[in-house]
């Protein structure tokens, strides 16, 4: 896989706060290789969150094929959802923008979402009446994302996982098959993809909405993630209020 190009899912890839230790630390050790230098016009606390969120969102678009002129929805609009509306924009797709809160879509809009929708079966039944769309990528953690942007998708288009609900997801069988539907699983990106996120933030054209907080409150952050009462990111400062280039974020 790493010889392919495709680092991202070697047997023996190594996941910082996941298999290595690091992220909520002022410190953290890392390879050399595997390091990504920040443009000098993005902040560090901009950076980090495009460092997981950003390079997910953009690889999932770039394994989906979505191309200019297509509809791309997006089903779930907070750290993830954001970047992913204003790279879909890049890439020459009209983004639909779909999500259970209203706070959510005006998050969207502000992301340049062509159109904003409240999660209903009204939407999917209005969506495929104007012919669907082409991919769906859903960054929700909830299976109910998964129900309804499988039926927004119009004939031979493509589902991009990428949010990880508790629940196992389950499809109809007939309809993938009718349909030509296809599933796509999407593991955050390589390093090429990094680069190809950093470049974009360094032009102007990906900003995260982020919100500076004092490492110690990361468990009353954490509470908030887990009512989902976050909109964008959050960033864990060690030193808050002191210009820092060791940002972990949440």
């Amino acid at each position: 896989m790493c010889r392919a190009g495709r680092e991202n899912i070697c047997a023996t890839r190594a996941m910082t706060g996941c298999t290595v230790d690091g992220g909520y630390a002022q410190y953290i050790k890392a390879r050399g290789s595997h390091v990504a230098r920040i443009p000098e016009n993005l902040d560090s606390a901009e950076a980090a969150p495009l460092l997981c969120a950003g390079v997910t969102v953009l690889r999932a678009i770039k394994m989906a094929g979505v191309a200019r002129g297509e509809r791309l929805g997006v089903f779930g609009v907070g750290g993830l959802g954001h970047l992913a509306i204003q790279i879909g924009r890049e890439f020459g797709a009209e983004v639909v923008a779909v999500d259970v809160a209203e706070e959510k879509l005006q998050l969207a809009r502000e992301s340049g979402a062509a159109r904003t929708m409240i999660a209903s079966r009204e939407a999917a039944e209005e969506l495929r009446a104007q012919g669907g769309v082409h991919t769906a990528l859903v960054t929700s953690g909830a299976k109910a994302a998964y129900d309804l942007a499988l039926q927004c998708l119009l004939p031979g288009g493509t589902l991009a996982v990428v949010g990880l609900p508790a629940d196992p997801l389950t499809f109809d069988a007939g309809k993938l098959v009718g349909n030509e539907f296809r599933i796509l699983g999407s593991a955050v990106g390589t390093r090429q993809d990094l680069r190809e996120t950093l470049e974009l933030a360094k032009a102007g054209k990906l900003r995260c909405k982020v919100e500076s907080r004092p490492l110690e409150k990361v468990n009353d952050i954490l509470d908030q993630m887990r009512r989902g009462q976050l909109s964008g990111r959050v960033v864990l400062r060690p030193n808050e209020g002191k210009s820092s280039s060791h940002t972990p974020t949440a």
